[in-house]
């Protein structure tokens, strides 16, 4: 189908067979269509996470503030066979919503406080998946 695809099909799922109505695909956009497109220098893209080293989180240990939380995401079986000293568990696989509950629903749950809006939470787990999605999820909770 160059350019344009247009005309009726025949498809075939599970021995039943369909017709289906093919709608014309066009090479150029629109008039009126605009393209956006996103990248790194945007000044309208989110706000990138903050990639921690081993070396900063040495010196978040050696020096505790009381302005940055270490948060353990990976489930609590993985947090009990070993953590980052005085970080807590908020298995973000297993709980998703929590960064979205309120505080009481957030304390009832979890044993302890929710982080209050605008603190600082340093996300950890094991290859960075999880971390990286409760980065995202901890922007959208503010």
């Amino acid at each position: 189908m160059d350019g344009v695809a247009s005309g009726i099909q025949n498809l075939t799922t599970s021995g039943s067979a369909m017709r289906v109505q093919a709608i014309p695909v066009h090479s150029q956009p629109s008039p009126g269509f605009t393209q956006r497109r996103w990248n790194s220098t945007s000044s309208s893209a989110p706000p990138r996470s903050k990639i921690y080293t081993f070396t900063d989180i040495l010196s978040t240990l050696e020096t505790p503030s009381s302005s940055r939380l270490l948060i353990d995401v990976r489930e609590p079986h993985e947090f009990e066979a070993n953590t980052i000293p005085t970080s807590i568990n908020l298995p973000i696989t297993s709980q998703p919503d929590a960064l979205l509950l309120s505080e009481e629903e957030f304390s009832d749950k979890f044993g302890f406080a929710k982080p209050p809006v605008g603190k600082e939470v340093v996300f950890f787990c094991k290859a960075g998946v999880r971390s990286r999605a409760a980065a995202g999820l901890a922007r959208q909770a503010g």
